[in-house]
């Protein structure tokens, strides 16, 4: 849902978003072109909407599974 709300195109941003979002994690555009993702208790995780490397997309889902596993932890 979050995901219609930022009006994403890039279908794998959109599932980015939407996996974030089941982590527990807000998403918003900046001025610059990146989502910044945020979560209480939490660094804040910024990523290009539009990136240049194939492997953006898995490396920040990895990136945000790995902060909610140290913070459970």
């Amino acid at each position: 849902m979050m995901a219609k709300n930022l009006k994403i195109k890039n279908s794998e941003m959109r599932e980015l978003v939407e996996f974030a979002d089941g982590l527990g994690y807000s998403a918003e555009k900046t001025k610059g072109g990146h989502i910044k993702f945020s979560r209480p208790g939490i660094p804040a995780t910024f990523t290009s909407a539009t990136p240049s490397d194939y492997r953006s997309w898995t490396n920040c889902r990895a990136r945000l599974r790995r902060q909610v596993e140290r913070q459970a932890a």
